[in-house]
């Protein structure tokens, strides 16, 4: 893609200037009223859903709060360094009453999944802590805190954590640069700058962790299985009209042992190219019902915008990286998805340029 020179996309989040946000007046006192805690995030987390969840969790605890963290789905291995992520529970595991939902790094209500169907939390307040401009504001009116204007909800914690005068643990510290080193892609990012990279260092140390061991485990592991599905996905890739895209089916996702391959790495490989104005992964999944439905990652040059597509489609996300899930197969919602792009992103008259 032109005008990002290595860019690397390892993940959803790119940022565009927005104004800040203040944080909501009504947020240090809910959660001082509270004294057990839900804590969730997004399904398939990514390092700063799994950042912000924990850090917040560590945050919480040491102010004295019983902290339940929750993600519907399975667990994604590369953050298994992260202290707290054995505890994480999927929405079958959850047990008891509680005084308030806080939801983290989570623009709409169903991305949370079978966690908005448990009997009496629809009933407590609901934090929403998130910088997605495409963010719902699903949350308990004056409890919606969004921030677009933030590279990573990890930033919005911190924030947090200042605001109640509360000190930042090893672990805490930990999670919240996990969060930070994704959605800034290690620094690369047109957002990065001095009050970013002070905030930074507010979670470095001193000596309280190996950083250097976090950053290469937050940027540099793949297994050798999903390493040679990258490499048969990018070899079967195609450039359309200035949209690169590459299909995968839920066949070609099965690990040898029947695990869900995930596909880190990909998505930033395609938008690396330079002949690429938009590039998409689509992910086909088969899914429980018998029923197929494709999920969508975009990425796109600077001059552009594939949000407000993503949006329209059911999905969200960015100006620069969205995605959006739809009903059907691979050969239905490939040629649908692209017209769109041309049309809707591009400006381009269905059928070439």
């Amino acid at each position: 893609m032109r005008g990002r020179p290595g860019a690397s996309w390892t993940c959803w989040t790119v940022w565009t200037w927005t104004m800040p946000t203040m944080m909501p007046r009504q947020v240090p006192a809910v959660l001082a009223e509270a004294d057990r805690i839900l804590c969730l995030a997004h399904r398939e987390p990514d390092g700063d859903a799994y950042g912000s969840l924990l850090a917040l969790r560590w945050i919480l605890e040491a102010a004295g709060k019983q902290v339940v963290t929750g993600i519907d789905g399975p667990p994604d291995w590369a953050y298994r360094f992260l202290p707290g992520y054995q505890g994480v529970r999927t929405p079958d595991r959850i047990q008891g009453s509680f005084d308030l939902v806080v939801i983290v790094d989570c623009s709409s209500i169903d991305r949370i999944g079978g966690f908005q169907d448990l009997e009496g939390l629809k009933q407590l307040p609901w934090l929403v802590i998130d910088h997605h401009p495409t963010n719902e504001q699903f949350g308990t009116p004056g409890l919606n805190w969004v921030d677009a204007s933030c590279l990573s909800t990890c930033n919005l914690v911190l924030q947090l954590a200042e605001a109640l005068d509360r000190p930042l643990s090893a672990n805490a510290k930990k999670c919240l640069l996990v969060g930070m080193l994704t959605d800034s892609l290690c620094f690369r990012i047109k957002g990065v700058d001095q009050a970013f990279m002070r905030e930074v260092m507010k979670v470095m140390g001193p000596d309280s962790y190996d950083f250097q061991y976090v950053v290469s485990r937050t940027l540099g592991f793949i297994t050798r299985d999903e390493l040679q599905l990258q490499s048969l996905l990018l070899s079967r890739m195609q450039l359309d009209d200035g949209v690169l895209w590459v299909g995968m089916t839920s066949d070609q996702a099965t690990g040898p042992q029947g695990e869900r391959l995930k596909t880190r790495g990909i998505i930033q490989r395609l938008a690396e190219v330079d002949e690429a104005r938009v590039a998409v992964l689509f992910r086909e999944t088969e899914l429980d019902d018998g029923r197929t439905e494709v999920k969508c990652s975009l990425r796109c040059d600077p001059d552009l915008d594939v949000s407000r597509l993503a949006l329209a489609l059911g999905g969200g996300g960015h100006q620069l990286a969205a995605g959006c899930k739809l009903a059907g197969s691979l050969d239905a919602v490939v040629p649908e998805v692209i017209a769109r792009i041309k049309d809707q992103v591009l400006g381009l008259p269905v059928g070439g340029s």
